[in-house]
């Protein structure tokens, strides 16, 4: 590559010496935009990342996602992220958003390296975005509290509403929710996050909310009053996603990340750690499955 540069410099300083206004400022124009070229090549994502030592990601505060509780940090989506930030051998920078939608809007606006823990069937049309690998199926379901009777259907939530966060589910899901049954409505919360709407669901402020089944797991720990009343629509991988680019880098760290850690059943085994057992989980619980991760690590 050198050897052609400099091939190509010495053949333009041959032609600098031809007495032609025009030919001279052609060479000009062609040699001061090679130099430029050559000093001003852009990073690739994953360089910028290596070089800026940290890893940005933009998630929903949630339990399922990320939480900050006695000072310790918690959540599936911020353990799945801190490995990669771990393999990467950077930091891990967390962004809150107020729900999914938000999230995606944080990524378009530069705020962050990748969207983590969204609903594929939700997100992954967008020409915009690019999917990273499914790891975890959920279902998004419509909860209620149980002082109330159990809705059946989406026509049993009349005369109430069912309360949405922004990004939860696509429109056409609601839309067609409410053909099949016309009595269904619902709110659209673009200032709340699915862990606002549980509580409250929970404090008995609004009669149902939907959630995924994920985060309904880890919500009957400190709510076990809140009930499944069924299924909004069918289950679906949860990704990562990126925004879409000529320069594939990180996607391809990402790909190799899942595929590392579904290799060594490490993604199964985290998996079980938050969803198998219902229980609460402590830091030092934490501390160890990190650096049982971290031993692993090549």
């Amino acid at each position: 590559m050198i050897k052609t540069r400099m091939a190509i410099y010495s053949g333009l300083f041959h032609l600098w010496t031809i007495p032609t206004g025009i030919y001279r400022r052609m060479v000009r124009l062609v040699l001061l935009t090679l130099l430029v070229s050559a000093c001003t090549s852009p990073d690739s994502r994953m360089e910028r990342i290596l070089e800026q030592g940290k890893l940005r990601i933009v998630t929903a505060y949630s339990p399922t996602s990320y939480m900050v509780e006695d000072e310790s940090e918690s959540g599936f989506e911020y353990q799945l992220a801190r490995m990669f930030a771990a393999q990467l051998k950077v930091q891990l920078e967390v962004v809150i958003a107020p729900n999914k939608a938000g999230m995606i809007e944080m990524l378009r606006q530069d705020k962050a390296d990748i969207a983590v823990g969204l609903l594929k069937s939700t997100w992954a049309g967008d020409t915009e975005l690019v999917a990273g690998p499914d790891y975890y199926s959920v279902t998004p379901q419509v909860i209620y509290h149980s002082s109330m009777d159990k809705p059946e259907t989406p026509n049993g939530l009349y005369p109430f509403a069912l309360h949405v966060p922004d990004g939860f589910v696509s429109n056409s899901v609601l839309e067609q929710t409410k053909q099949a049954h016309p009595e269904f409505g619902w709110n659209i919360h673009s200032d709340k996050s699915g862990i606002d709407l549980i509580e409250l669901l929970h404090n008995e402020q609004i009669a149902y909310a939907a959630t995924y089944s994920n985060e309904l797991i880890l919500a009957q720990q400190s709510y076990p009053e809140l009930r499944s009343a069924f299924d909004l629509a069918p289950a679906s991988p949860l990704i990562w996603l990126t925004l879409k680019s000529v320069d594939t880098s990180l996607q391809q760290e990402i790909e190799h990340f899942f595929n590392t850690i579904n290799g060594n059943a490490y993604l199964a085994e985290l998996i079980e750690y938050y969803y198998g057992p219902a229980r609460k989980f402590d830091y030092m619980d934490q501390r160890r499955f990190v650096e049982l991760f971290h031993s692993r690590l090549p």
